[in-house]
């Protein structure tokens, strides 16, 4: 087909170049993809511009009306240009009792996200006064080859041995304790990506995130999973670590009833006593 349409061209006397090649695959591939008939894309466009009354032409000097005779005929241009005879273009059907519904409602769509506004500022700030933090220690669990012991070593001893060493791990375990009061509601948003900046910034071996419960008549918190309606809570000691390698940061708007009678203050006292 691609050599008859050129063989054509040539005979009309129409130069053909090499860089047309690729514009004219690329409309002899969207004549057959693209629909005929009644499906056609421009179909309802043409028909409308076809169909509404021309403007009056201009009187004056110079200006000569064209021959009634010589009137191009509306049909016969749609048919030219869509390669089939003007239809009226079917309405896909409704739902009963829809009233007013859009000819296109039924149309197959693809929903899109969208990215909000970043609810917390200063990001990069936060992240570098993390830095800091991201100290190493050697290990309890984990070791690795020390090379430069091991080479020591069978240089002194003349026998293959191998001297292993603790592998070097954050010094640091984060608890990130967020307030449960009804109020904290507000802050959902700003705790998430707070939560996901201290996971990102690598200066913690391991993030755990709790929220405050408060029991009635309980001289102590307990906590639970944030923002979840799970009955299951565990004692507020549970986060402080004996071994002085988990920091507590704690997120609130000081507006729940325990940060007034006294009770968060003890709370806060036995964290901080066993923090690093």
């Amino acid at each position: 087909m691609f050599r008859k349409a050129r063989a054509i061209l040539a005979e009309a006397g129409i130069p053909w170049e090499r860089e047309d090649e690729e514009f004219f695959l690329d409309a002899l591939w969207l004549a057959g993809v693209v629909p005929r008939g009644i499906a056609a894309p421009l179909l309802a466009t043409a028909s409308r511009d076809l169909t509404q009354p021309a403007a009056p032409a201009a009187e004056g000097p110079g200006v000569v009306p064209p021959p009634a005779d010589e009137e191009a005929d509306p049909e016969d241009l749609l048919a030219d240009a869509v390669g089939a005879p003007p239809a009226a273009v079917p309405e896909p059907p409704r739902a009963p009792g829809a009233v007013g519904a859009p000819s296109g409602a039924g149309a197959p769509g693809q929903a899109l996200w969208m990215p909000g506004a970043k609810a917390l500022d200063q990001e990069l700030a936060l992240g570098r006064a993390l830095r800091p933090l991201k100290r190493r220690r050697p290990g309890r669990r984990a070791t690795e080859l020390d090379e430069a012991a091991t080479a020591a070593a069978q240089a002194d001893t003349d026998t293959p041995q191998l001297v292993l060493r603790a592998r070097p791990e954050r010094w640091l375990r984060l608890a990130l304790v967020i307030d449960g009061g009804l109020s904290m509601a507000l802050w959902e948003r700003h705790c998430a990506e707070l939560r996901a900046v201290l996971e990102r910034s690598g200066a913690f071996r391991q993030v755990d995130v709790h929220q405050i419960r408060y029991g009635p008549g309980d001289p102590d918190v307990r906590l639970g999973r944030p923002w979840s309606s799970s009955a299951a809570t565990r004692p507020g000691a549970s986060v402080a670590d004996p071994s002085a390698r988990t920091m507590i940061l704690v997120v609130t708007d000081g507006a729940g009833s325990a940060w007034r009678d006294g009770r968060m203050a003890a709370v806060l006292a036995r964290w901080a006593k066993a923090g690093p």
